[in-house]
């Protein structure tokens, strides 16, 4: 099933509102657009939340590494996509809600290393 991708809206006066690519880019900070591809086509789970909803939650986990003689993981976040497959006022399924991590601190913003982490290129 394709996902569509809307540019969407997010204003940081009303920070709970807003989706597609404007909502990823300004309160997630995900600014490459491979993020949202790796997580459509590779997630590493894919789930309806809440069941008979027709939205799909993909998750994936983000990893950072430091080498040196060989690679050290030293950071993780899991990704979750936000797809709406529901009809969108007649002009087809909704899409893409949004894509977040679950930050240890709740911060809204990813951490800098996902926009590398999961780019699909």
């Amino acid at each position: 099933m394709p996902v569509h991708l809307r540019r969407g809206f997010w204003n940081a006066g009303a920070p709970n509102a807003g989706f597609g690519w404007e909502k990823i880019r300004g309160k997630h900070q995900v600014s490459n657009m491979g993020v949202v591809r790796q997580m459509v086509h590779a997630p590493g789970r894919i789930y309806e939340n809440p069941p008979g909803s027709n939205r799909w939650i993909h998750e994936h986990i983000a990893r950072r590494f430091r080498c040196g003689f060989g690679c050290l993981e030293v950071e993780q976040v899991t990704v979750k996509l936000v797809v709406d497959h529901n009809d969108f006022h007649g002009r087809g399924p909704i899409g893409i809600i949004t894509l977040y991590c679950e930050n240890p601190d709740r911060s809204w913003a990813c951490p800098a290393y996902v926009n590398n982490a999961l780019n699909a290129t």
